[in-house]
């Protein structure tokens, strides 16, 4: 049976704090506001990893019986350095070392993943989400028909979703009965999985510039007949907060341009140390089957236009500690355009400075942020 240990870092704030078996990972959760945590696990011998994603990891020993153990308490770690550049000649690495440019920026990222996570599974945070499906033209910025709906309490992820081990097995682009195609994206979660881990290799671009890391992955298996993923993770670099993901599709190809397909996820940090994942949208393209007169046999494919599916949050609720962001909150819209003309920007990254806010233009060049 399961005993457990009862502690407090001592600092408030959302920690992640983790019980370690050797390399082993036995259980893991977020702490409340004010620093307070229980771990159930087996009696026995264990360390203990606490951190945030902009600090460094406090590693204690920790040992208990039948009994259990209550009142621990575990000092806060420090902050973290300014992540590091990448440079031409890094290569893309399995499960790269902790002290690896990729691995310190990977860690980081993790960090803010596992939060989410944890935040909505026993961390009190409740969500509401404006989720959307929407047409757009085959120039993939005019918008042919939109559905919003407004989600209460739920659980955000981009969809349709499978196993990890599936994905990575039989591959992210489905043909169906029909002959279309079913697209699966990229979320936290499948980034945390062993699967993915095993399967997709990392390193940190060079062109981050001053203020990001560019962590990009990539499948690392020489099979070019199972559509796989391809993308960026971008960090900040003075903080190792993750803002955004961006993805596409690999060994997919029709033989067609095919409107951008792929998908992007950001990431907020909320006041107490808390992450949520803001908005996630996965782009797939609509296709037709157009006869070609010097075909003898077989049709080819004709995009008729994309399909954009995903969600973004327009509050978030703590259960525990009683606070409410959103609802009647500010707003700052926008839109990008090039060279100060009428040609908008799809896929700019957009920061406010100095807050954890961050937003990637749409098809139309438009950007929002809430808070």
């Amino acid at each position: 049976s399961a005993q457990s240990l009862s502690g407090q870092v001592d600092r408030p704030g959302r920690w992640l704090v983790s019980l370690h078996a050797g390399d082993r990972v036995v259980t893991e959760t977020i702490t409340g506001a004010d620093g307070a945590f229980t771990l159930a696990a087996p009696a026995g011998r264990y360390s203990v990893a606490v951190a945030a994603v902009d600090t460094e990891v406090t590693v204690e020993d920790v040992e208990w019986g039948e009994a259990g153990l209550a009142g621990w308490r575990v000092a806060a770690p420090d902050p973290a350095p300014s992540l590091p550049s990448g440079s031409t000649v890094d290569r893309c690495t399995l499960r790269p070392a902790a002290d690896s440019p990729a691995g310190m920026a990977w860690r980081r990222a993790q960090r803010a993943f596992a939060l989410a996570r944890l935040g909505l599974e026993e961390g009190g945070l409740v969500v509401d989400a404006l989720v959307s499906e929407r047409e757009l033209g085959e120039d993939g910025r005019s918008v042919l028909r939109e559905s919003p709906t407004e989600r209460r309490n739920g659980v955000t992820r981009l969809m349709p979703r499978a196993d990890p081990v599936d994905l990575v097995e039989r591959g992210f682009v489905r043909e169906e009965q029909d002959g279309s195609y079913r697209f699966y994206g990229v979320d936290p979660e499948l980034l945390l999985s062993d699967a993915f881990a095993d399967t997709h290799c990392l390193r940190v671009r060079p062109d981050g510039g001053p203020a990001l890391v560019a962590l990009a992955f990539q499948p690392v298996e020489s099979d070019r007949e199972r559509p796989d993923v391809e993308g960026v993770i971008w960090i900040e670099r003075a903080t190792g907060h993750p803002i955004l993901i961006e993805f596409g599709y690999r060994n997919f190809d029709l033989g067609i341009p095919l409107g951008g397909v792929g998908g992007r996820t950001s990431m907020v940090r909320l006041p107490d140390g808390s992450w949520v994942v803001a908005e996630s949208w996965l782009r797939m393209p609509l296709l037709e089957v157009e006869e070609d007169p010097a075909a003898e046999l077989s049709p080819r494919w004709g995009l008729r236009g994309v399909r954009e599916e995903g969600f973004r949050l327009t509050a978030v609720r703590s259960e525990f500690e009683g606070w409410n962001l959103g609802g009647e909150g500010g707003v700052i819209e926008g839109t990008v355009t090039l060279h100060a003309g009428e040609d908008v920007l799809e896929g700019a990254r957009v920061l406010l400075p100095g807050t954890p806010y961050g937003a990637i233009t749409d098809a139309r060049g438009q950007y929002r942020f809430e808070g």
